[in-house]
C-alpha cells in the first residue's frame, strides 16, 4: 500500500533502482491473487460463502450511502462502485460483526491512517 510511510510508488521504485534492485524496481504490479488465476474474485469467492449484506457508511456524515452483499467482497483502500452515488468512494474499515463498511471519498484518508499505525508500531 502506498503511500510507504514518507515515499510514493515513485520514490520506492527509484530508490530500488538506485540500489542495485533493478529486479524489484521492474517488477509487473499485481493486482490480483495468485491462486485463483484469472477467475473474477467475486465470482470465486461466492462458491464458498454465502451474501451477508450490510450497508455501505459514508465515514465523514455517517449516512448509509448504498449496500453490498457482503465484507468478504472488499478490501480496505479498494475504491468500491456504489450505485446511485456520484463520488467515488474507497474502503476505509469493515465490521465482521455488524457487516458495515465505511467508506470515505479521498484515498488520502486511508493511506494516512495506514501510516500513522505503523509509526506508532515503530515507536513501541
Amino acid at each position: 500500500m502506498f503511500p510507504l510511510g514518507k515515499f510514493t510508488k515513485d520514490r520506492v521504485k527509484r530508490m530500488a533502482q538506485e540500489s542495485g534492485m533493478e529486479f524489484v524496481a521492474s517488477k509487473k504490479e499485481s493486482m490480483g491473487i495468485c491462486f485463483i488465476g484469472s477467475r473474477d474474485f467475486k465470482s470465486f469467492i461466492k462458491q464458498y460463502l454465502d451474501p451477508t449484506p450490510g450497508p455501505f457508511i459514508d465515514l465523514g456524515t455517517g449516512r448509509v450511502v448504498g449496500h453490498h452483499q457482503g465484507i468478504h467482497n472488499y478490501t480496505i483502500g479498494q475504491r468500491c462502485r456504489i450505485g446511485g452515488q456520484l463520488h467515488r468512494y474507497y474502503i476505509a474499515h469493515k465490521d465482521q460483526k455488524t457487516q458495515e463498511i465505511k467508506v470515505v471519498r479521498s484515498p488520502r484518508y486511508i493511506a494516512t491512517t495506514f501510516c500513522f499505525v505503523v509509526e506508532r508500531l515503530l515507536e513501541n
